[in-house]
């Protein structure tokens, strides 16, 4: 795409400037080069070693490199995630420091969101809306906390986040959004939903012989888990049954109406009060401005929520990192409100309103991390 003309389906009064979305410039590298090279030095400055999840995946990656199956029947351990075994297996062989390279994988991830995120705002509704959806991401304390533990969420959210991008890039894009998906899959369940979902928008158009290929994409991440399952345990139904256990036992199950609310809890939690009501505005915005590319982040932050919304009424734990890849889906949305005046033509008089409007939206949002941010709580914000 080589450029992107931002106007509606059906143009009205608003006149809209032109903006380049395709190839970044000089800076971006250099954004890029300054934003790993951070992530680097906070790796080394700040040494942290992976939680729970990840720790187990490097135990039973080193238990499968040595030709051993692994125990997943421990009192009261983890989920087993395929792709988090895999990934623990390979840093298993560096001994001792596999458990840095746990984090450092995690951190990896944690660059790739923002990229990512930045890249998608880009594509949908220009520089501005990106640059700045990309520093929201890197404010989210809440994210960098994740990866600094070497939390798998956050290679889960990078996973979807980028077949998002790929899929706007190229609408029906097919095999490379779904080995993402797959991908994801086999970091956590949600994403096979959205394999499905996505196979049917997919096969809609597509030859048979496509289709099959593309079911087969579409269900190999869960044919992996039930496998693995199968093969550790005897049971492939294994995670299904020991998570809902797991999750009554811990208390970590609520109902329906209890969840409903938990997503704004979880939300306002993960990116702040001032992030989500900017999100709720630049919603309705994002929509009349670039309907048409807005339509896959959009549907993906619908399904994100709504398997949320279903996992936790059917008895699966609800935790605040399970919506941490709707959270970070909305950020897009906050950042139309904040740089969404750039899709405007100059010296219109609305765009100088949204500016301000704007100008507020960050005023207000900087007095209540001022007044709220604690930086010796900052490893649980």
């Amino acid at each position: 795409m080589e450029s992107a003309t931002l106007t509606r389906d059906r143009p009205g009064p608003i006149r809209l400037a032109r903006s380049r979305a395709g190839r970044s410039g000089p800076w971006a590298k250099v954004a890029l080069a300054a934003l790993c090279i951070g992530a680097l030095i906070g790796y080394f400055a700040f040494p942290t070693y992976p939680t729970y999840d990840s720790f187990y995946a490097l135990l039973w990656g080193r238990d499968l490199l040595h030709l051993h199956l692994p125990d997943f029947r421990v009192y009261r351990g983890p989920t087993e995630h395929p792709l988090a075994i895999a990934f623990g297996m390979v840093c298993s062989i560096f001994g001792q420091g596999g458990a840095r390279l746990m984090v450092l994988g995690s951190i990896g991830s944690f660059v790739a969101v923002v990229v990512g995120v930045y890249r998608l705002g880009r594509l949908c509704f220009g520089p501005v809306v990106g640059v700045l959806a990309g520093l929201l991401v890197l404010s989210r304390f809440f994210m960098e906390n994740l990866a600094a533990q070497g939390y798998l969420d956050i290679s889960y959210v990078a996973l979807i986040v980028w077949a998002i991008v790929l899929e706007v890039e190229r609408p029906r894009r097919g095999t490379p959004v779904f080995v993402l998906l797959a991908a994801a899959g086999l970091l956590r369940p949600d994403a096979w939903v959205l394999s499905g979902v996505y196979w049917l928008w997919c096969s809609w158009r597509a030859e048979n012989s496509k289709r099959l290929i593309y079911l087969a994409l579409a269900a190999s991440a869960p044919l992996i888990w039930v496998g693995l399952d199968a093969v550790v345990t005897g049971d492939p139904l294994y995670s299904l049954n020991s998570t809902a256990g797991l999750a009554q036992e811990l208390e970590r199950t609520q109902g329906l109406s209890s969840v409903v609310v938990s997503v704004w809890t979880f939300a306002e939690r993960i990116d702040k009060l001032p992030v989500i009501l900017g999100a709720l505005v630049g919603l309705p915005l994002a929509i009349w401005f670039a309907p048409r590319r807005v339509a896959t982040p959009l549907a993906a932050l619908a399904l994100l929520v709504l398997v949320f919304l279903l996992e936790g009424a059917a008895g699966a734990s609800v935790i605040d990192r399970y919506l941490i890849g709707a959270a970070t889906v909305l950020l897009l949305f906050c950042a139309v409100t904040l740089g969404g005046w750039s899709m405007l033509e100059r010296g219109s008089k609305l765009r100088a309103v949204w500016m301000a409007g704007a100008a507020a939206l960050i005023l207000y949002g900087g007095v209540s991390a001022a007044t709220t941010l604690s930086l010796s709580s900052l490893r649980t914000t």
